[in-house]
């Protein structure tokens, strides 16, 4: 009885985990450059069709679940503002915080600090090839262009003045990132050497990437998920209120 009530258990916490991961999605549905996340595991019900119906206590259980992030490319919303930047294709926006530390994300929505260098909403130092990107006081962001490969270019009436390349980079092994929020991923710990050059990408300005999920789906997927969830529920009461009528003819 303790072995099936824990898979029945096993049932409820998925689908506890997997809402979890969908209200995540959810609200990083306005987020440019935001990846969906999901669970991989077998559903409750899928199990429970397995089972002959005066077997329910052969169940098997489902998994926790395996996170994962779906790193697809999402759509490419136009802006018409200057330091919005879209990564098409491969690869990530580098950016370094005041720590030092390298964050990795496709959000290329950007701001300018008060000393004129290009930041992350969250205050984080937009990466170059040559440290980091910082427009001069007369600076006019209208005159701002960009080349495909992330060059940054300020043009006047004669010339065209580099102010950096953006640092976009690759990783060979996706699960080697780990998020640590809604807009940004680290590398684990000690695998810094899966970090690469990116190819096969290209910047567009006055635009950025949407989150790669559709909010429909992502309502639909939660009342799909709500569903499991009674019916693990309601289950689990059953098998409950047996148990104890049969310690009752017992006692």
């Amino acid at each position: 009885m303790s072995s099936m009530l824990y898979n029945l258990g096993s049932g409820i916490m998925l689908e506890f985990k997997r809402q979890e991961s969908i209200a995540k999605n959810l609200a990083g549905s306005s987020i440019p450059g935001y990846r969906k996340e999901f669970l991989v595991s077998s559903s409750f019900s899928k199990e429970l069709k397995n089972q002959s119906s005066d077997n329910v206590s052969g169940l098997s259980g489902v998994s926790e679940g395996k996170l994962t992030i779906d790193f697809t490319q999402g759509g490419i919303k136009n802006t018409g503002r200057n330091l919005d930047f879209a990564l098409v294709g491969n690869g990530f926006f580098e950016v370094t915080t005041t720590e030092g530390t390298n964050f990795y994300t496709r959000n290329g929505s950007f701001n300018l600090s008060p000393e004129g260098e290009l930041i992350t909403s969250a205050g984080h130092q937009v990466a170059s090839e040559n440290g980091s990107i910082k427009f001069g006081k007369t600076d006019n962001l209208d005159d701002l262009i960009i080349s495909e490969d992330g060059t940054l270019l300020i043009k006047n009436a004669t010339t065209k003045r580099a102010i950096g390349k953006l640092k976009i980079v690759d990783i060979q092994d996706k699960t080697k990132l780990q998020r640590i929020s809604a807009n940004f991923f680290v590398v684990n710990k000690g695998e810094e050497n899966q970090m690469i050059e990116a190819v096969d990408y290209k910047i567009l300005n006055k635009a950025y990437e949407t989150a790669n999920l559709s909010p429909v789906q992502e309502m639909a997927t939660m009342i799909s998920s709500l569903r499991e969830f009674e019916m693990s529920n309601n289950v689990l009461k059953m098998q409950m209120k047996l148990s104890e009528k049969s310690q009752r003819i017992l006692s």
